[in-house]
C-alpha cells in the first residue's frame, strides 16, 4: 500500500476500541481520526545517571564522568497541521457489525469531537485516544533486506509503507544475554493487512485547535507522550517488590485446574441434562474472544548426557524402563509432548515440544490453538517459538524456565480470523475453514467442565494423553472480542466488563 491509496492521510488518532476489537473494528478509517499534518516534531531524550569521577582529571591527564544506562527514555511527538471535514467512521465495542456509523463532519464537528475525546479517560474505550499511527515509506524491512519489489533506486512515492514505531530490526535487537527476539519491527502494510496495525502507544498531553471567520479548516496542535497508562478500574496496578508465586505443576506431576460447569451453573429443569439451562459468563460465550496466560514452561526433554533428579523444573531422563521417569513418559513421547494450558470442548490451548532430539537440548514450544465452530474444528500452529539460549555455554541453556511468558489467543467471528500472540508479537494466524461467506462464523462455548493444565479428561492417568502441562501459570483470563493488543506484558488487565473467566494464582510477599 502506498501513500496514493491513503487519499495523502498519514497520520491517524486512534481510539482504544480500534485495539480491542482486532479485525472487527471496520475498514481502515473505522475508530481513526485523521489528521492533515505540516510537521511532527519527534522527540527522544534519554535519562541517564551520569557523574563527574573525582581525581580523574588528576590521574589520567583528562577529567573522566561515568554513566549508569538504565535504559529509560523519554519519548514525546508534536504536531501541527489542520483539521478539515471528514468521514467519521465508528464501529463500538459491543457490537460485531463491520461498520456502526459513518458520517461526514464539518472540520468544527471533528475540532470538538477530538476535544471531547482527550477529556476523557482509559475508562471509555469508545472515546480515549491511546494511538498514534504515522506512516512512513519503506525501502528495507525487518531482516535487513529490501521489501519484495523495492530497490534502491526505488522512488519514496512507490515504497510500501509502515508504521513509525521504535522498534529496531532483530538483527539490530541482540539483548543482554539472549539472542535477537524477531517479530517487532513492524511489517509493510499491504491491503490485505489487518484493519489494525501497530502504532505508538500514549496517551494526548495537549490538543489545541484555531477558530477563524469564514475559514472551513481549523489549525491544531497536538502533543503525544508515548507511555504504557498502567490504570484499570481508576486504581494505578502496584508494583511488588519480593519473590514472584504462581500455580506449580512440577515435572512428573498429576495436577489441573478444573473449572466445574455443574457447580456454576444451575440444573434448571433438574433433569441432568444442559438443554434448559440458563448459561452465563464463560459458558454463554457465543462471540469473538480472547484467551490471555501468563506462564512460564519446564523442559520436558531432560538432558540425556547427565540426569538432574532433583529439580522440579527439568525432567530426569533415562531410558531405563525400571526408571521412574522413564516409566512417566519415555524419552521418544517428550520429543512431541502437548502441555495443554486450557482445554474446552471447542477451545484447546497448547504447548507442543518441538525438539528433534534430547541430546544437550531443552524442550522447544510451539504454541497450538484448536477451535471448533460450525461443525468443523481447525488447528493453528505457531513456529518453535520457546527455545533454549545459548548465552552461557555451546549448548543451549533452558533460560526460559526463569522467563514468564504472555501467550494470548483470539478467535474474530465476523471474518474467521484465528490468531497467536507471544509477548505482544503475532506470531501465527488463519482463516478458520468454517466461515462461509460473508455470514459471521458460527461459535459457541460448550456446556461442559473446562480444564487448566490437562486436556481431555483428568480422570486419565496417561500424562501423554492426558496433555499433562508442566511449568508455572501465574495468570489466566478469557474474555470477549478479539484482541490484537496486549500493552501489559507482566500481568493481565482484562477489561472487567468483558472478562468471562480470570484466575490469578500469584502472591506477593508483604
Amino acid at each position: 500500500m502506498t501513500f496514493s491509496e491513503l487519499d495523502n492521510q498519514y497520520v491517524w488518532l486512534e481510539l482504544q476500541t480500534k485495539n480491542n476489537k482486532s479485525a472487527t473494528g471496520g475498514n481502515w478509517a473505522s475508530n481513526r481520526i485523521a489528521l492533515k499534518c505540516e510537521t511532527i516534531t519527534i522527540n527522544t531524550s534519554k535519562q541517564v545517571v551520569s557523574h563527574a569521577i573525582p581525581g580523574s582529571g588528576v590521574i589520567y591527564g583528562e577529567s573522566r564522568t561515568a554513566a549508569l544506562d538504565l535504559g529509560m527514555t523519554d519519548k514525546t511527538l508534536s504536531i501541527n497541521g489542520i483539521i478539515t471535514e471528514q468521514t467519521i467512521v465508528k464501529n463500538f465495542e459491543d457490537s460485531e457489525t463491520t461498520n456502526d456509523v459513518s458520517k461526514y463532519l464539518t472540520a468544527h464537528e471533528v475540532s470538538q469531537l477530538i476535544h471531547s475525546y482527550v477529556d476523557s479517560s482509559f475508562a471509555q474505550s469508545n472515546q480515549n485516544p491511546n494511538r498514534l499511527l504515522i506512516l512512513m515509506p519503506s525501502r528495507v524491512g525487518e531482516d535487513w533486506d529490501y521489501h519484495a519489489g523495492v530497490t534502491e533506486t526505488t522512488l519514496v512515492e512507490s515504497c510500501p509503507l509502515i508504521p513509525f514505531t521504535y522498534k529496531a530490526r532483530s538483527k539490530d535487537n541482540k539483548q543482554f544475554l539472549f539472542a535477537s527476539k524477531p517479530g517487532s519491527f513492524p511489517e509493510k502494510i499491504t491491503s490485505a493487512t489487518d484493519s489494525v496495525t501497530t502504532a505508538l502507544k500514549g496517551f494526548v498531553r495537549n490538543f489545541s485547535t484555531t477558530m477563524q471567520a469564514g475559514q472551513p479548516y481549523m489549525e491544531f496542535s497536538l502533543d503525544f507522550q508515548i507511555a504504557d497508562v498502567s490504570f484499570w478500574g481508576g486504581i494505578i496496578y502496584q508494583t511488588y517488590i519480593g519473590e514472584r508465586n504462581s500455580l506449580v505443576f512440577p515435572v512428573m506431576c498429576n495436577g489441573y485446574v478444573l473449572v466445574d460447569y455443574d457447580k456454576n451453573i444451575p440444573d434448571v429443569a433438574d433433569d441432568g441434562g444442559t438443554l434448559n439451562d440458563n448459561t452465563y459468563g464463560l459458558w454463554d460465550l457465543k462471540s469473538s474472544f480472547t484467551i490471555e496466560a501468563i506462564v512460564t514452561p519446564y523442559d520436558v526433554n531432560g538432558n540425556s548426557s547427565g540426569t538432574i533428579k532433583t529439580s522440579t523444573k527439568t525432567m530426569p531422563y533415562s531410558s531405563s524402563s525400571n526408571n521412574q521417569s522413564h516409566s512417566y513418559m519415555t524419552h521418544t513421547a517428550r520429543l512431541d509432548h502437548e502441555m495443554c494450558i486450557f482445554y474446552s470442548t471447542n477451545v484447546q490451548l497448547y504447548l507442543v515440544n518441538d525438539a528433534a532430539n534430547a541430546a544437550n537440548k531443552p524442550a522447544e514450544y510451539k504454541i497450538k490453538l484448536v477451535i471448533t465452530a460450525n461443525g468443523t474444528t481447525e488447528t493453528l500452529t505457531s513456529a518453535a517459538i520457546i527455545k533454549g539460549e545459548t548465552a552461557y555455554s555451546t549448548n543451549p541453556e533452558a533460560l526460559y524456565l526463569l522467563t514468564p511468558y504472555h501467550i494470548a489467543a483470539t478467535l474474530s467471528v465476523s471474518d474467521g480470523i484465528m490468531s497467536i500472540y507471544l509477548n505482544n508479537s503475532l506470531i501465527a494466524t488463519t482463516v478458520h475453514s468454517g466461515k462461509s461467506g460473508t455470514a459471521s462464523l458460527p461459535f459457541s462455548m460448550e456446556k461442559s467442565d473446562c480444564y487448566l493444565g490437562v486436556g481431555q479428561s483428568a480422570e486419565n492417568k496417561n500424562p501423554i494423553t492426558r496433555k499433562q502441562f508442566m511449568g508455572e501459570m501465574h495468570e489466566f483470563a478469557i474474555s470477549l472480542n478479539s484482541q490484537s493488543d496486549f500493552p501489559f506484558m507482566h500481568t493481565l488487565l482484562p477489561n472487567f466488563r468483558n472478562t468471562l473467566l480470570y484466575l490469578r494464582f500469584e502472591e506477593v510477599d508483604e
